[in-house]
This record gives structure tokens, C-alpha cells and sequence, in this order.
């Protein structure tokens, strides 16, 4: 065999051996690329199966928990406010009943004690107003309350109000001058006029108002006219009680 022959089948030997080499690269990447494909497909599929089933699931369980919990979460146990009046209850008065009217927490309950002893519970309206009216006992009457929600917390008590109730019309006294008394003389025309009334009661003479001393003393001058002097007292006590008095009084030049 000529070196040009052995040539052509060496050439001829190694092409053969490519092509075999080329055909056994292209079946593996085949192969691997069904390989990804597979795994590609199945990550896929957990994932979907993750989103679409285990999550769901996962959030279900996650709040049927909050659920069994919420009740002792959404407990209340904060106590309403204080109720509060609109205005102050008197110091006293002459009525038989006293109107009172306030603010609280809505839907609540307003207890009254009266005396030390609880005298009615009131509703507190949706806008959060109440009203009452207190039947009062003759002389004093002790006065406080308190809120109470629907969960049965209570608030803080109030005050105590002190409110008597009191029938009697003040007393009106002339210490001076006395009734039917005759003054002479210009330089005592202007007369001094002393008295005494129940304390905190307001008094006027013939209209015109006098001061009254915490110890219920009154003291005041007074011009008079010639001849006879109508002197008219009218006291107005803390409760309201009305009661006057009149005294006449001579004047001489």
C-alpha cells in the first residue's frame, strides 16, 4: 500500500470517529435537556401546589387560632368614665324633687346613691345624655353616683352632694328701730336700721338691697320722710323659702 493510500484511510478512519463522537454528544444533550425539562416541570407543580393548597391552608389555621383567641383579647375590662352633671345640684331647696341631667358613656347605666343607699340606675342614651329626677327627704340628703358599662365595669363614684331641702321661710328680726317708733330731730333722719336673718339669706328694704354678715347680722341706714315711713324687709332664703316683714316708723322735724 502506497503512503498516499494509507493517507486517504487514515483520513477516512478519523472522520468515521467524529461523526460517532458528534452523535453521542447530541443524544446526551438530548437526554439533559429531557432532564431539565422533568425537573422544571415538577418544581413547577410543588410550587403551584404550595400557592394554591398549603397556603391556603396554612392562613386558615393562622386564624381560626386569632379566632379562639379573640374573645379573651376583645374582653372589656375598662371602666367608663366618671358621669358628669350639667350643672352643680343646689345647696338647698324648698322642692320636694330635684331634676338633674348630665353626660356619660353611651348605652350605660347611671347608679344613684341617696343616703348611703342606691337609689335607682338610670340609661344613658345613644348621644350619651341622661336624666333623673331625685325625690328628696326633708332636711339633708346625701348625693353621689357612678357609671356602669355593659360589661359590669364600674367607674369612679363622684362627689358627695350635700342638698337640703328646707320649708321654712327665713326669719326676718328688727333690732332698730323698732315698730312704731317715733324719731325726732334733722340730724337723725338718717336713721340706722339693725337686724338679723337666717344665714346665707338674701334681704332688701323697700327694694334696695342690704348686706347680710355670715352670722346672719344686718346693719343699715336709712333716710326718712316727714311723717310716717313704711319700712318693707323681704329675705329670700338659700332654698328659696320667701318671707317678709314691715315695720312703721315716725319721723318728726
Amino acid at each position: 500500500m502506497t503512503q498516499s493510500r494509507l493517507s486517504e484511510v487514515y483520513r477516512n478512519g478519523a472522520m468515521t470517529k467524529t461523526r460517532g463522537s458528534s452523535r453521542l454528544v447530541k443524544r446526551e444533550e438530548k437526554k439533559l435537556g429531557k432532564q431539565a425539562f422533568v425537573f422544571i416541570f415538577f418544581g413547577l407543580l410543588i410550587l403551584a401546589l404550595f400557592i394554591f393548597v398549603l397556603v391556603p391552608i396554612i392562613v386558615r389555621f393562622f386564624f381560626a387560632i386569632l379566632d379562639k383567641e379573640s374573645p379573651l383579647e376583645s374582653k372589656d375590662d375598662i371602666p367608663p368614665q366618671t358621669p358628669i352633671l350639667s350643672s352643680i345640684p343646689p345647696e338647698a331647696t324648698y322642692s320636694a324633687q330635684l331634676n338633674l341631667s348630665g353626660y356619660a358613656e353611651a348605652k350605660s347605666q347611671v347608679v344613684f346613691i341617696l343616703n348611703d343607699q342606691e337609689d335607682a340606675q338610670v340609661g344613658v342614651a345613644e348621644d350619651g345624655q341622661f336624666q333623673y329626677t331625685v325625690d328628696l327627704q326633708p332636711g339633708s340628703n346625701n348625693l353621689a353616683f357612678y357609671g356602669k358599662d355593659a360589661a359590669g365595669n364600674e367607674s369612679l363614684k363622684t362627689v358627695t352632694y350635700n342638698i337640703v331641702r328646707d320649708t321654712e321661710a327665713p326669719n326676718i328680726e328688727i333690732e332698730q328701730p323698732l315698730d312704731g317708733t317715733t324719731i325726732e330731730l334733722k340730724k337723725n333722719r338718717s336713721t340706722e336700721i339693725k337686724g338679723k336673718t337666717e344665714i346665707g339669706s338674701k334681704l332688701t328694704l323697700n327694694g334696695r338691697t342690704v348686706l347680710v354678715d355670715s352670722d346672719g347680722n344686718f346693719s343699715t341706714s336709712y333716710y326718712l320722710d316727714e311723717g310716717k315711713n313704711e319700712l318693707n324687709f323681704q329675705a329670700t332664703d338659700k332654698a328659696g323659702n320667701h318671707s317678709e316683714k314691715m315695720i312703721s316708723v315716725e319721723f318728726r322735724l
